[in-house]
């Protein structure tokens, strides 16, 4: 039985369990010193001011500045677009979760519609009428759902922002690299030359 539920939890739908909204915006961060703040990024996999020691600022001179660069330029951008993949993400799961159960409740309520017609052999069946009724409410809220999720494309819209929250990822390490582009006297332009046109490119594919 153990073995049972510890199977369970890895299913999809056991696991990619939705919440009813997570917001597509993203506040703002007004407090980068803030503790909870170095956590998240710590999470994220960047750099905290916290976790650095004095020998390793010392050891790279620039690395302050750097990432003082990138906490005005590309940081923002980065949570905007991470928050953004996040929203359309549960979007997609929530969508998957309700046509499921819609399917699941239209098919049951059907086949116990029949089963009562059978049964009973009345064609005033009240129970029968009402499992009627819950299937074509049923079927109509699984086919709204349906259209939505196809009308609001959720699941494109979630792998274009990881997408573009994964390439601000890699530019944060390339330019605390020092590497090209960010290799030159023009690397704080080219850093936020970059960071413009990633917003232009989720403008351009809708």
């Amino acid at each position: 039985m153990a073995s049972l539920f510890s199977n369970l939890r890895h299913l999809f739908f056991v696991k990619r369990i939705p919440s009813l909204h997570i917001p597509e915006d993203h506040e703002p961060v007004t407090d980068t010193n803030n503790p909870a703040y170095q956590q998240e990024l710590e999470w994220q996999g960047f750099i905290s001011h916290e976790s650095l020691s004095p020998a390793e600022r010392e050891q790279v001179p620039t690395l302050k500045q750097d990432l003082g660069d990138l906490e005005e330029h590309l940081m923002p951008a980065f949570w905007e677009f991470n928050q953004k993949a996040k929203h359309h993400q549960n979007r997609y799961y929530l969508y998957q979760w309700l046509f499921m159960g819609g399917a699941f409740v239209s098919t049951l309520s059907g086949t116990l519609t029949t089963y009562s017609y059978v049964v009973s052999g009345e064609e005033n069946n009240l129970v029968a009428i009402f499992l009627g009724i819950l299937t074509m409410l049923a079927s109509f809220v699984t086919t709204l759902f349906t259209y939505m999720s196809q009308a609001n494309n959720p699941q494109k819209r979630w792998a274009k922002a990881r997408r573009l929250t994964e390439e601000l990822r890699m530019n944060y390490f390339l330019y605390l690299s020092h590497i090209k582009p960010y290799d030159g006297d023009d690397r704080l332009f080219q850093m936020r030359r970059f960071v413009i046109d990633i917003r232009r490119k989720e403008n351009d594919n809708g």
